[in-house]
């Protein structure tokens, strides 16, 4: 008797849930298998539960089998055959014509395969191999948006176990595509894989106790997050600073771009955010006379004023960091700016000042994260500026600053 195994276009459909395979196993047992497993490649593409069963009852020699036509597209094939009998989501359709796409095969099947079907003329034929479907004339054939298979693929580069909750059915294409985008910004992605993981793996349990809590792992991803920056918060500061940048996470949501159109995420920042009011009890390591810069947005500039006051700062001078690229709410202008208020205690003094201009243009360096200020930046300040530095709430090391923050992991 021949063992066949599942072929991994089959495999890319959700397993059947247990009890529906109980119920199956039951009525083979009761009145045997009529309709013939499809092999391909000697595995099982179509009718794999339906094998399964009848071999946990010893009857898998008695299982009609018949071999995919040569020149049938399985992928094709596999998709028409599962993707309305199996109750699937948008997004669970999404990701398996992205795993599709991937197991595509092109041409005859291969060596040491045996198909006793006769070869005929199918469309799609050309010099007697199969020409595949592109990816979205596959996904348009079978009614599935080409988008979410896109937004599938993204999501799988970054994590394994997102693509596979979504398959599953436990989350959306789009709650999983905001965590991977989160996972991509982090400052540990090692580790924020690890707590996306163990976020799909709590909605999951969450979902199956029927529970409401945190439906979306996005959310719960976010949670961990911020309970993981809570437990390694930095040490104050040591010692004073001659010049100190303050990049204090204001409470914000981030805006995104997607096709044209803006939108706020509302569960994305993945770190803890700061009220006004805890922005003002700050404690600025500064000199008796040191160069103070506090960043700001659009919305907090008024308030960002206030906080000087509060820190007993003098200011001076409002640096605009003109960007590349910004969002932009329905009916309003696009915000590309971002301010620095620069402020002094005492009597500090600039150098090198032959080149410095209040206006910095330069572009997001998207690389170093969300809200990361771009090195331009602090080249300017390694020129005009002398003594200690200090970099705080940044996000990476930069070069002639200490970098302070919970993002940072430690400082240098």
């Amino acid at each position: 008797m021949t063992e066949y195994t599942q072929h991994p276009l089959s495999a890319a459909f959700p397993a059947m849930p247990p009890d529906e395979f109980a119920e199956l196993k039951a009525d083979i047992e009761a009145h045997g298998i009529v309709n013939p497993i499809v092999l391909h490649e000697d595995k099982v593409l179509d009718g794999w539960h339906r094998y399964r069963a009848a071999r946990e009852l010893g009857a898998a020699d008695e299982v009609p089998e018949t071999y995919l036509p040569h020149l049938i597209d399985p992928v094709d094939y596999v998709l028409s055959q599962n993707l309305r009998r199996r109750h699937l989501t948008p997004s669970q359709a999404g990701a398996i014509v992205c795993d599709m796409t991937e197991h595509r095969e092109r041409g005859r099947p291969s060596a040491g395969a045996t198909s006793p079907a006769k070869h005929h003329t199918a469309k799609g034929e050309k010099n007697g191999t199969i020409v595949p479907f592109s990816t979205a004339a596959l996904a348009a054939k079978h009614d599935v948006s080409d988008r979410l298979v896109k937004r599938a693929k993204e999501v799988k580069r970054v994590s394994a176990p997102l693509h596979e909750a979504v398959k599953a059915g436990t989350i959306t294409v789009n709650d999983a595509l905001t965590t991977a985008k989160a996972i991509k910004s982090a400052p540990d992605p090692l580790a924020a894989k690890i707590s996306a993981a163990a976020a799909v793996k709590e909605v999951a349990e969450n979902k199956a106790s029927g529970s409401r809590t945190y439906k979306t792992v996005s959310a719960v991803f976010k949670r961990r997050q911020i309970e993981r920056n809570e437990r390694e918060k930095p040490l104050p500061p040591k010692g004073k600073y001659d010049v100190v940048v303050v990049d204090p996470p204001w409470d914000i949501k981030r805006i995104t771009l997607e096709g044209g159109a803006n939108k706020y995420e509302a569960e994305t920042l993945d770190y803890p955010t700061m009220s006004v009011d805890e922005i003002k009890d700050i404690d600025v390591p500064a000199t008796g006379d040191a160069w103070i810069f506090l960043w700001t947005t659009n919305r907090y500039l008024p308030m960002a004023f206030d906080v000087l006051r509060a820190w007993g700062v003098d200011y001076r001078y409002t640096l605009v960091w003109a960007k590349d690229q910004g969002p932009r709410q329905p009916r309003q202008p696009e915000t590309r700016c971002e301010y620095c208020l620069i402020a002094s205690r005492g009597k500090p003094v600039w150098y090198e000042t032959g080149g410095f201009t209040t206006l910095l243009v330069a572009k997001r360096e998207r690389a170093h994260g969300h809200s990361a200020k771009p090195e331009a930046f602090y080249a300017l300040l390694r020129a005009v500026t002398r003594g200690r530095r200090i970099d705080m709430f940044g996000r990476r090391p930069i070069d002639g600053f200490v970098t302070w923050g919970n993002e940072t992991q430690k400082c240098r």
